[in-house]
């Protein structure tokens, strides 16, 4: 069950004046879904970062519920300013032809919409191009996977099917198959915030003094403890011009538009 428990944002609410006092910071929490795996993410966790990175960037067409992803293009762009990129863009970006190319990434970035399935207890899922499902089972089927990372940007990407064998889950089907981390979601992200904490995660990760799990943890914390001023500052103005930036582009100079956990907590990394 603590596989769907933000226990990284763990935090208390004081009074006078009104604050979160958090219990650790969430750069020492990870998460693993057996000991097998656990193990040999850590025998490999002084990997450093490397190319090639596999891009899958909105996936189209949609099923008419979802709606269009206004910065996948700008998040395609922070994953290529750290690495040579393979881009399956829009229709291109099939199940099949994603698990052809999976093999060889030592990054993989889903930029994409997620969702549960009920018919396996309501784990994660990934939609891909015509609405195709990117499910677990897909991935028991690579025939070799070795990725340092696989980033899944997309709502609900790490929710956890549970039964009494096993979690059943994106994050966890990566690890088994081959990868040494993941960073998924446990519930909606919001366009912005997560394009802000990627650009952020990226940054710290591939400055060479940053693992995976501390990048990802202090790219939270400065997201959370950022002004509007700092965060506006830290993209392109073409970005701001996106509706999705409105919240942040509106919000006063001062104010930490992203401090609410649910902005970033969603986002948890498994392995190591």
């Amino acid at each position: 069950c603590c596989s769907i428990m933000p226990l990284h944002a763990a935090c208390l609410q004081l009074e006078n004046p009104t604050r979160l006092w958090f219990l650790f910071h969430p750069r020492n929490v990870t998460y693993a879904y057996s000991a097998r795996n656990l193990v040999e993410s850590q025998r490999r966790s002084n990997e450093p970062p490397a190319s090639p990175a596999l891009v899958i960037n909105n996936p189209k067409p949609l099923p008419p519920e979802f709606d269009s992803l206004l910065l996948s293009d700008a998040e395609a762009v922070v994953v290529a300013n750290h690495f040579s990129t393979k881009v399956l863009l829009g229709f291109q970006a099939t199940p099949s032809a994603v698990c052809e190319a999976l093999p060889d990434a030592k990054v993989a970035h889903f930029i994409c919409h997620g969702e549960v399935e009920p018919r396996i207890g309501y784990s994660g899922m990934l939609i891909m191009a015509n609405g195709v499902e990117l499910t677990y089972k897909d991935l028991q089927q690579l025939p070799r996977f070795s990725a340092r990372l696989v980033v899944l940007s997309a709502c609900r990407s790490g929710a956890s099917g549970i039964n009494v064998e096993q979690v059943i889950n994106l994050p966890g089907a990566f690890l088994a198959a081959g990868a040494a981390a993941v960073v998924g979601t446990l519930w909606h992200s919001e366009e912005m915030s997560s394009l802000l904490l990627v650009q952020r995660f990226y940054e710290l990760w591939t400055d060479g003094a940053h693992s995976p799990v501390q990048a990802l943890g202090d790219a939270q914390a400065w997201l959370m403890s950022s002004t509007a001023d700092t965060l506006r500052a830290s993209v392109k103005p073409e970005v701001l011009q996106s509706p999705a930036a409105k919240k942040l582009l509106d919000a006063p100079g001062e104010e930490r538009v992203f401090i609410h956990p649910w902005y970033w907590s969603g986002f948890f990394l498994a392995g190591a």
